[in-house]
């Protein structure tokens, strides 16, 4: 019985000229890799992807501590190959390509938007910056002694027909209004300083109400000293009223990891029919199309009804898709016309697409 053949998995890409730091950071690496047999790169013209054998799997069917382990595995390669000084544009976790072959042909039909990718990341660094409350009790307590809410709670409870529970939202309500209050300004001073040793921040979102600040910056290489040390004096500023936790330096996963997105012949039949094109459209057409679409499926011009929110969100979907079609057709060839026969979709039914945080030049 023949084994199932394995698929490729990438874990980024690299330039091609820095392809010699992969097998030292793969010995380094040990068993920490996705797969087993081992990490390799597969080179077209100046761009090579790091893969490894392995077997695909879905990774949103799986356990959660299976995916922290593949995610540390994931993290770990490229962590080793960063430390050859190599700039790594990392995949999205849990990407797949059913041969060499297949990952060859992403790096053709992703090369245009990869190349300016590395000089924009080319030599920097992400740092992630965790900051929590350090007694977020007592800053709770604090907060309930300010005057606004102090007399709130006093006139509650002097209130003959007891505290309702309309009474107690509006102090709690009071309470998280002064702590987001405190927060935003806490994170104003830090991140300002921050700013100074960055190229770019992405905020990501607070887990709870603990954290006040979970954000990551793309920092130079070379001024990750100066960051640390800003680190250092904010830390000292704040005393012990708040913990920081910074972890790095990582790929830039937060301002820029590739992803692929399979286009399907039968999606993009289904999109251009509900937008009204015919078997060819240029840029502009669709864009008019989708406009005059617009207007006739608006809630706002057809009145609130199940059936026109239907319609409404079944032409915006359309429109994306449509759209993501005509950007993996332009990633070989840029032609006037996009081409909707069946034997077109397929030729073009890989994007490789760059997900952005939403970052903010610092």
């Amino acid at each position: 019985m023949n084994a199932e053949p394995l698929s490729q998995y990438i874990y980024g890409v690299i330039p091609a000229a820095a392809q010699g730091v992969v097998a030292p950071a793969v010995q380094a690496s040990g068993n920490e890799i996705i797969g087993h047999d081992g990490v390799r790169v597969i080179v077209y013209e100046d761009i090579a992807a790091i893969v490894s054998p392995a077997k695909q799997v879905d990774i949103t069917k799986m356990r959660k501590d299976v995916t922290a382990r593949m995610l540390i595995a994931h993290q770990k390669v490229i962590e080793l190959i960063m430390q050859g000084a190599a700039t790594v544009l990392p995949f999205r976790l849990g990407t797949y390509a059913p041969s060499e072959e297949s990952v060859t042909e992403i790096l053709l039909k992703g090369q245009k938007l990869i190349r300016p990718l590395f000089e924009a990341i080319g030599g920097k660094i992400e740092m992630d910056v965790v900051v929590t409350w350090a007694d977020f009790a007592a800053v709770l307590k604090e907060i309930s002694s300010e005057d606004e809410i102090k007399k709130l709670k006093q006139s509650l409870a002097s209130n003959p027909k007891g505290v309702s529970v309309d009474d107690q939202m509006k102090v709690g309500l009071m309470i998280k209004e002064a702590l987001d209050r405190k927060r935003l300004e806490i994170c104003r001073q830090i991140t300002e300083k921050l700013k100074s040793a960055s190229c770019a921040q992405c905020r990501h979102e607070n887990m709870d109400d603990q954290m006040i600040l979970n954000s990551a910056f793309l920092i130079e290489a070379k001024r990750r000293p100066e960051f640390e040390r800003v680190l250092d004096e904010l830390n000292t500023q704040f005393a012990e009223k708040i913990n920081f936790r910074c972890v790095g330096p990582l790929a830039p996963y937060s301002f820029y990891t590739l992803e692929l997105k399979t286009i399907r012949w039968e999606d993009v039949d289904w999109a251009r029919r509900i937008m009204g094109l015919g078997d060819t459209a240029s840029a502009e057409e669709i864009k008019k199309a989708f406009q005059q679409a617009a207007r006739a499926t608006h809630p706002d011009h057809c009145g609130q009804s199940a059936e026109t929110e239907r319609s409404f969100n079944d032409l915006n979907s359309a429109r994306r898709i449509v759209l993501e079609y005509a950007q993996a057709c332009e990633q070989t060839v840029k032609e006037e016309q996009i081409i909707f026969s069946e034997e077109k979709v397929r030729q073009n039914s890989l994007l490789v697409k760059v997900r952005n945080g939403n970052s903010s030049v610092a």
